[in-house]
C-alpha cells in the first residue's frame, strides 16, 4: 500500500520534505536513514505509480527522489510529470540500473542529478548542492521579476510623463532618425504619431535653420542639454516656431536617445512681433499726434516724456519741460484740478474729457480737456495723458448757445406776432366796415387813423416775423454721400478718441435738392446729441442708403411718408438710449433731459423743423441701454436743374357770388365774429364755430350745400386740414380756405383733403 510509505523523521536539524517515487521499502529506507544521518528532519512521502506520482506533486515539496525503474512507470515519466506541473524543487534520480548515457539524458530533461543505490556516500553533497542551486535560481528569477517589473513601472511613468506632456518630445538615434514621439507632436506640427518614427529631424528644420540644429545635435554631450530656437515643418507645410532642448540620454536604459522637447512658440513670437510694431506705432503717434501727449510720474506730476503738439500749445523747448513737474513749470492753472485727476485716475482708473485750465509759458490761459490713464514704467507709477486744447471751441460752443437763445426768442416773437396780427385784423376790419356805411366825415377820419395805426402795427408784426423766421434757403443739388464723407475727418475732433466712428455711404446716386449749411447742421446736432449720450466712450455710425416706397405705402416705421424715391441718413449710437416717453418729446422744442447748463433743448427741433422744411421725414428708435437711431428720409432729386425751374402758377378760383354759404371756423372769437359779419356784408350766408367738433356739428345740421369752408389751421382739436377731410365724408365738397401765419408748415405735414380745392 502506498499510503503505508508516508512517515516523518524527527531527529535532525533542518527540516525537509521529501517526495520519494519509489517502490521498494527497503530502498525507502535507506534513504531516509541517510537523509537523517545528513541533519535532516525528514517529512516524506512514498509512492510509485503514476496516478499517485501526480497528485503527489500537485502539492509543495522541498525535494523530489525518483527511482529511474519502478513496476508501473518510468523515471523520465515522472520526470515529464514533474516538468509538466512546473515543481521548483529539484529532481534527483537514484537508481540502480541508471547506465551514464541514460544518466545525461536525465540531466538534459532538467534533473539535478543522479545516484546510484549502492554508492549513496554522494546522497547529501548532492541533495545540498541542489538546494543550494534551487534557491539561488529562485533568487535570481526573483530578481529578475523584481527588476521586469521596476522597469515597466519605469517605462509605464516615463511613456506617462510623456504622452501627458504639453511639448512635443522626440527620441533620435545618432542620426537624427525619430524612434518614438508622443502623441502631442500630432497636436504641434500635425503628424499621425504612428507613421512618424523613421522621420529624419533634421529634414523637417527649415533649410535657415538646419545648420543651427546640426551643431546642436554634434555637440550635445551625454547627460548635457542644448536649448535652441527652430523653425519646424508643420504638416500642411506651414513653419511653426519651436524653442527645442536637445537632451543626450543615450547612455540611459530606458531611452537609449537623444530626447528632443519643443514646444509651439509661434504664436508668442507673432505676439512680440505685434507688441514690438505696436510699441513703434505707439511712438510714432506719440511723437507725430496732432493731439498733445504727456508721459509724467503719477507723484510728483514730473514730465518724462512729451510731444511736439504739446510743446506748441504750451510754447516751452523741450529741454525746458522734461525733468520738470507740472507744478514746478505752473502748468496747471488751478493745481487742484490735478488732484482730482488724481482722485478720478485712483477710483475709475481712467479719465475722459476732464476740464482743466493751463497756463502757457507767457502765461496765456487755454481751456482744455483730457483724457489719461494709469501707466507704470518699471516699478514707476505714471500717467499717460492726452490734452486737447478746446479754448476756440468752448468760444463757438458759447456763440452757439446765444444763437440758441436768440433762435428761442424768435420763436417767442413769432407767436406773439401771430396773435397780435389777429387783433389788429380785428381792428382793420371793423374800421374797413365802418367806412362803407357812408359815414360822416369826421368818423372816416377816425377809421383812416385806425386803419393807419394798424397798418404800422402790421408793419412792426412783420419785421417780428421776419426775425424768427429761419434763415433764407440756398436750395442747390447736392451729392449727399459727399457731404456726409467730409464729415469723416471732422467729427473725431469734436466726439473724442473714445468714440469710434463708422461712415457708410451705401446710397446709389444720393443727389438731393437741399441747402448744404441746413443739412450739415442737422447732421452736427444729431452727432453731438450722440456723443453726449456716450460719456464712457461707444461707437457712433452714420449711413446713407437707398428706400424706394411703393404707392401703396403711407406709413415707414411709424412715419407717414409719400410714395416715392428717398435717400436715408442714419445717425446710430451705442449710447445710453432714451425711454418711450423721452422718445415722444424729444423733437419738442426747449425739451431735454440733460442737465441745468448742459441742453438747450433745440437741436433735435431745429433738425426736425430743416428736415420738414425739406420736405423729408425723420425717425428716431432707441431702447434704454442699448443706444438710438435717427433716420431722415430726404426726397430724391429727379427733375431738371434746378436754375431751369420754373414755379407752376397756382390756380386761382373766385368765390361765388350772391346767396352761397360759407362755414367759418376760428378759435379767436373777435376775428371769427368780424369775418362773418365782413363776408354776411357782402350778401354771403355764413356759418360759425370755434372749433372742429362744433363745425362738424353744424354742417351735419345745416340744410343744404356748403360752398367754402373757411377755417384756421391750429386750433384745439380738431386742425383745419383734418377737418376739411372729414367734411368730405359728409358729403359737402367744399373750397377750402386756410387762415394762419404758419400754413406752409402745417401742411407739410397734413395731406391736402381730397375732393377739395385750397386757396390762401
Amino acid at each position: 500500500m502506498e499510503n503505508a510509505g508516508v512517515g516523518i523523521a524527527k531527529i535532525g536539524r533542518s527540516p525537509i520534505r521529501v517526495l520519494l517515487i519509489e517502490d521498494s521499502l527497503e530502498d525507502t529506507e535507506l534513504i531516509i536513514r541517510r537523509l537523517e544521518k545528513g541533519g535532516y528532519e525528514v517529512d516524506f512521502e512514498r509512492v510509485e505509480s503514476e496516478p499517485a506520482a501526480k497528485a503527489a506533486l500537485d502539492r509543495d515539496w522541498d525535494l523530489i527522489l525518483c527511482d529511474h525503474t519502478l513496476p508501473h512507470f518510468s523515471g523520465y515519466n515522472a520526470l515529464t510529470i514533474w516538468k509538466s506541473k512546473k515543481c521548483t524543487a529539484p529532481f534527483i534520480f537514484i537508481s540502480g540500473t541508471l547506465g551514464e548515457q541514460a544518466a545525461v539524458e536525465a540531466l538534459k530533461q532538467g534533473a539535478s542529478d543522479y545516484l546510484l543505490k549502492d554508492n549513496l556516500t554522494r546522497l547529501i553533497p548532492a541533495i545540498e548542492r541542489a538546494l543550494r542551486e534551487t534557491k539561488e535560481h529562485e533568487e535570481r528569477e526573483q530578481e529578475r521579476v523584481r527588476s521586469e517589473k521596476s522597469l515597466r513601472t519605469s517605462e509605464a511613468r516615463f511613456r506617462a510623463l510623456i504622452e501627458n506632456s504639453s511639448d512635443g518630445i522626440l527620441v533620435l538615434n545618432r542620426q537624427a532618425d525619430v524612434l518614438f514621439s508622443s502623441s502631442a507632436v500630432q497636436r504641434i506640427l500635425g503628424y499621425q504619431t504612428e507613421g512618424f518614427a523613421g522621420h529624419n529631424f533634421l529634414d523637417l528644420t527649415h533649410p535657415e535653420d538646419r545648420h543651427e540644429a546640426m551643431l546642436a545635435f554634434r555637440d550635445c554631450a551625454p547627460g548635457e542639454a542644448i536649448t535652441c530656437k527652430l523653425r519646424i515643418r508643420h504638416a500642411n507645410w506651414q513653419w511653426r516656431v519651436t524653442e527645442c532642448v536637445y537632451s543626450n540620454l543615450t547612455e540611459e536604459p530606458v531611452i537609449a536617445g537623444i530626447v528632443v522637447n519643443f514646444r509651439d512658440i509661434t504664436e508668442a513670437c507673432l505676439s512680440e512681433d505685434a507688441l514690438r510694431k505696436s510699441e513703434e506705432k505707439f511712438s510714432k503717434s506719440f511723437r507725430s499726434s496732432p493731439l498733445a501727449f504727456t508721459i509724467s510720474t503719477k507723484g510728483e506730476g514730473r514730465y518724462l516724456d512729451v510731444n511736439e503738439a504739446f510743446l506748441r500749445m504750451l510754447g516751452y523747448r523741450r529741454h525746458e519741460i522734461i525733468g520738470h513737474s507740472a507744478l514746478e513749470l505752473g502748468v496747471w492753472a488751478k493745481p487742484e484740478e490735478r488732484e482730482a485727476l488724481l482722485h478720478h485716475l485712483d477710483k475709475y482708473q481712467r479719465v475722459t474729457a476732464l476740464r482743466a485750465t493751463f497756463k502757457t509759458k507767457t502765461g496765456e490761459l487755454r481751456e482744455t480737456e483730457i483724457a489719461a490713464e494709469p501707466i507704470d514704467l518699471g516699478s514707476t507709477p505714471c500717467v499717460l495723458a492726452i490734452t486737447q486744447d478746446v479754448t476756440e471751441t468752448r468760444r463757438l460752443e458759447a456763440q452757439f448757445r446765444h444763437a440758441q437763445k436768440m433762435e428761442a426768442v424768435g420763436q417767442l416773437a413769432g407767436g406773439i406776432a401771430h396773435d397780435f396780427n389777429n387783433l389788429l385784423m380785428v381792428m382793420r376790419s371793423y374800421a374797413q366796415m365802418i367806412e362803407s356805411e357812408n359815414a360822416n366825415s369826421r368818423i372816416l377820419n377816425y377809421t383812416n387813423r385806425i386803419v393807419e395805426a394798424a397798418d404800422k402795427a402790421a408793419g412792426v408784426t412783420r419785421q417780428l416775423l421776419a426775425f424768427s423766421r429761419r434763415q433764407p434757403q440756398e436750395l442747390k443739388t447736392l451729392d449727399l454721400n459727399r457731404v456726409v464723407r467730409d464729415f469723416d475727418t471732422m467729427l473725431p475732433g469734436l466726439i473724442g478718441e473714445d468714440i469710434q466712428l463708422q461712415i457708410s455711404t451705401r446710397a446709389d446716386g444720393a443727389i438731393i435738392f437741399a441747402d448744404q449749411g441746413q443739412l450739415e447742421q442737422v447732421i452736427m446736432n444729431l452727432v453731438v446729441n450722440s456723443r453726449d449720450a456716450m460719456p464712457a466712450g461707444g461707437k457712433l455710425t452714420i449711413e446713407t442708403v437707398d428706400l424706394e416706397l411703393g404707392e401703396n405705402i403711407s406709413e415707414h416705421h411709424g412715419a407717414r411718408i409719400s410714395p416715392g424715391s428717398y435717400v436715408v441718413l442714419t445717425v446710430t449710437d451705442t449710447g445710453h438710449g432714451m425711454s418711450e416717453e423721452t422718445m415722444a418729446r424729444v423733437f419738442e422744442p426747449f425739451f431735454t433731459t440733460k442737465g441745468v447748463g448742459k441742453g438747450t433743448g433745440l437741436g433735435l427741433a431745429t433738425a426736425y423743423g430743416i428736415v420738414k422744411q425739406h420736405r423729408g421725414f425723420i425717425w428716431v428708435y432707441s431702447e434704454v441701454g442699448l443706444g438710438t437711431s435717427f433716420k431722415i428720409y430726404l426726397p430724391k432729386w429727379r427733375g431738371a436743374n434746378p436754375s431751369e425751374v420754373v414755379p407752376e402758377a397756382t390756380p386761382t378760383r373766385s368765390l361765388s357770388t350772391g346767396n352761397e354759404t360759407i362755414l367759418i371756423v376760428e378759435d379767436q372769437l373777435a376775428l371769427l365774429d368780424v369775418i362773418s359779419e365782413y363776408l354776411a356784408s357782402m350778401g354771403y350766408k355764413t356759418l360759425k364755430a370755434q372749433d372742429g367738433d362744433t363745425a362738424l356739428r353744424v354742417a351735419a345740421a345745416h340744410v343744404g350745400p356748403i360752398h367754402v369752408l373757411l377755417t384756421d389751421v391750429i386750433m384745439p382739436g380738431i386742425r383745419g386740414p383734418e377737418l376739411a377731410t372729414q367734411m368730405t365724408k359728409l358729403h359737402k365738397p367744399v373750397d377750402l380756405g386756410v387762415l394762419a401765419q404758419t400754413i406752409q408748415r402745417v401742411l407739410d405735414n397734413d395731406a391736402t383733403p381730397s375732393g377739395g380745392n385750397v386757396r390762401f
